[in-house]
């Protein structure tokens, strides 16, 4: 199955649904641009013709781990950057299934350095079921 990466616009439509829910009042706005660009071009990335990054739940974890440290956007970033992974995932064929308290939890790890690739990577999977 070919992976369906999602676009500037989608990530960008996720932010502003994210802030108009949890912050009304913020600011609507893509900060950097270039940076939201590199995250997303990241799961994509290959080496000699083969992915860098291997597997969905890789390539996901790059896509949350990029987006919430780029801090590409004026507000929700560390909402945006999980939403965007969920979204990816469905988009593939996936559903990752956390509690509200996991998702802040685990993103906080992530803006924080706390946990590498390979266990948000690991992370992901173990959250994560494959539908038809």
């Amino acid at each position: 199955m070919t992976t369906k990466y999602l676009t500037a616009e989608e990530v960008i439509y996720l932010n502003a649904v994210q802030v108009k829910k949890f912050s009304p009042g913020e600011t609507i706005e893509v900060l950097y641009p270039n940076l939201l660009d590199s995250a997303l071009s990241r799961p994509k990335q290959s080496v000699k013709d083969e992915d860098a990054y291997k597997s969905i739940y890789t390539k996901a974890a790059v896509l949350y781990q990029r987006i919430a440290h780029n801090h590409c956007f004026a507000s929700t970033n560390k909402r945006t950057s999980h939403l965007a992974t969920f979204m990816f995932l469905y988009k593939n064929g996936y559903e990752l299934k956390t509690s509200n308290r996991e998702m802040v939890d685990f993103t906080l790890k992530i803006v924080h350095h706390d946990v590498n690739l390979d266990e948000i990577s690991d992370w992901i999977k173990r959250n994560s079921t494959e539908f038809h």
